[in-house]
């Protein structure tokens, strides 16, 4: 009897033991296992987006995203991990780093691995056919650059993650990237699908990007930018074509440059922007726009004649120089000859406040707001930090900071009669529905007379029908242009270098009414020459000339000395005018 006491009294402790055990496994941990059981049932997949396309004005895909698959691993379902990635590391090609990885996070019970994001379809194939426990596929999408090179410095690229870095994709994200789909399903104890009880949220992909540039005239200036690169051998090049009454980019070519499906293999230096990023000194090609103010406010007759002093005039404690020694030049043609003196000269006529008002008017000292990242709005001292000799400096683009792009602006206002246009490189941003997220706007502010603006460009003709410029000379089309070479300074010694340059041309074309502006700047060249008009203009013609014939331009040299007629028909009028002003003042 005691024994069937003792047993019985043990069999109540063990069932009251195993009662409380269920009682605080149903009740008092309910939410905590059924979680577990939730999380070991359902899965749940991210859908990703399909990443928007970018494409050219003219159609041409230069940026989509391709459906890919990606390789990860359950630890829940891995029976044997050593062997596991024995067999997978041949197929994926893993490194000894990226073995220790996945095998430190299976033993900490990870569910959800990366083994490889993007997996070629033979490697899917393989796999699949191998039924390795464990391992699960999941879609992605692949972003892949079409025509490799041609315009990444534009596009930029994106991580590994399908997020911009750089370019257009990274200032575009917002719109490009979509946003995620989400699909919750039921699985058995060997983690197959049941396909029942779903929850399914589709994606919504991304815009689709509409750039300014032309595939065609693109195509010139990479091969310009690459002619260059290679004959030069110059820290960087840059070739940038712009339509001055609606401020489109057409192209935009860089050298050193990159293949952005491979970015990560690639120097910085070769994913840099150098037209929107990098600050340079101007030079000669800044002349224009001082003779833009003179005539603007009528300081300056085209008749009169300056003192170019043979090449050398004292300043203060300066003395300036030009690479020619002139005497007597008359206004036509200091900027043809690219005088510094001439120029400087004429300069010290303008008002210092004036002066720096007009080159803000011009918009330097300031960012054009085109649709890249990280653009430089350049160096323009104000006024209140200028030296008695800064106005001689700025008139010949010295003690400025200007970045490709905004040269490129400053003449599309002298090319447009007078109009500032703002800078595009995205035309449109529509999304799957047709809806317009972004549209360019081409509205522009006038900031000089139109018949000023003409007159500049008559001038600028004579630079490269008779001056500096005439590597530039067409026998097609009548280009206005300006040459420039910038001393670099020595960051070592503080002073400019005799070595280093930065060289330069910007032109329009045809000069009497431009269609296109188009601009080279060679940092460094390394040769026989390092002037803008024997590095540059070559380009720039080549550049401006197919162009202007690809966009069906009628050339117009046929109509003999225009350039001469416009000029005089600048001149009559300023004198004109400035007889008109002398009977006023009496």
């Amino acid at each position: 009897m005691k024994r069937v006491f003792v047993v019985a009294v043990l069999l109540l402790v063990a069932y009251s033991a195993l009662a409380l055990r269920l009682f605080q496994l149903q009740v008092l941990s309910h939410r905590h296992y059924s979680a577990l059981c939730n999380a070991q049932r359902r899965g749940r997949e991210v859908l990703p987006a399909r990443r928007g396309d970018i494409s050219s004005s003219d159609g041409i895909v230069l940026a989509r995203s391709i459906p890919s698959f990606g390789l990860f691993i359950d630890s829940a379902f891995v029976e044997n991990a050593t062997s596991l990635l024995a067999i997978l590391k041949p197929i994926c090609h893993l490194s000894r780093q990226e073995v220790a990885r996945i095998l430190r996070e299976i033993k900490g019970r990870k569910r959800f691995i990366w083994v490889r994001r993007h997996i070629t379809p033979k490697q899917r194939r393989i796999i699949r056919a191998l039924k390795l426990h464990g391992t699960f596929f999941t879609s992605l999408w692949r972003r892949v650059y079409p025509l490799g090179s041609f315009a990444a410095n534009v596009l930029g690229f994106c991580g590994i993650d399908g997020q911009g870095l750089a370019g257009v994709e990274f200032w575009a994200e917002r719109w490009l990237r979509g946003r995620d789909g989400l699909h919750i399903f039921e699985r058995d104890g060997c983690g197959r699908r049941l396909f029942v009880d779903d929850q399914f949220r589709p994606p919504v992909d991304g815009a689709e990007v509409e750039l300014t540039i032309d595939g065609v005239v693109q195509e010139i200036a990479e091969q310009a930018a690459q002619d260059a690169w290679l004959k030069w051998k110059p820290n960087w090049v840059a070739v940038v074509v712009a339509q001055p009454h609606t401020g489109f980019i057409l192209a935009y070519a860089v050298r050193p440059s990159f293949d952005p499906t491979r970015w990560s293999s690639f120097p910085q230096k070769s994913r840099r922007n150098p037209a929107a990023e990098f600050v340079y000194e101007p030079g000669s090609t800044f002349k224009p726009f001082t003779f833009a103010m003179l005539l603007q406010e009528k300081l300056v007759r085209l008749d009169e004649k300056i003192d170019c002093e043979k090449g050398a005039w004292r300043i203060g404690r300066r003395i300036l120089h030009d690479y020619h020694g002139y005497g007597v030049l008359s206004v036509p043609d200091v900027l043809a000859k690219s005088s510094n003196i001439g120029t400087a000269k004429l300069a010290l006529r303008i008002p210092p406040d004036h002066h720096h008002r007009w080159l803000r008017r011009f918009g330097f000292g300031q960012k054009t707001g085109i649709e890249l990242p990280h653009e430089e709005s350049g160096v323009l001292r104000d006024v209140s930090r200028w030296s008695r000799y800064s106005q001689v400096s700025l008139a010949m683009g010295q003690e400025v900071g200007v970045t490709v792009l905004q040269m490129v602006r400053g003449f599309c206002a002298i090319a447009a009669d007078g109009v500032l246009p703002s800078l595009h490189i995205v035309r449109r941003i529509t999304a799957p529905s047709g809806k317009i997220l972004y549209q360019a706007r081409t509205r522009g502010r006038r900031i000089i007379d139109s018949d000023v603006a003409a007159t500049l460009r008559a001038l600028l003709a004579r630079v490269v029908e008779n001056g500096t410029g005439r590597r530039a000379k067409s026998r097609l089309f009548t280009i206005a242009g300006k040459t420039g070479t910038a001393q670099k300074l020595d960051r070592k010694t503080g002073r400019y270098s005799q070595k280093d340059y930065v060289a330069s041309f910007v032109c329009m074309a045809p000069a009497k009414r431009p269609r296109i502006v188009v601009a080279v700047v060679v940092d460094t060249p390394r040769g026989r020459s390092h002037f803008g008009g024997t590095v540059a203009a070559p380009f720039a013609k080549t550049v401006a000339e197919q162009t202007l014939l690809y966009l069906g331009v009628a050339p117009d040299k046929e109509e003999k000395h225009a350039t001469e007629k416009a000029l005089k028909g600048s001149c009559r009028k300023m004198d004109k005018e400035a007889r008109a002003r002398n009977r006023h003042h009496r």
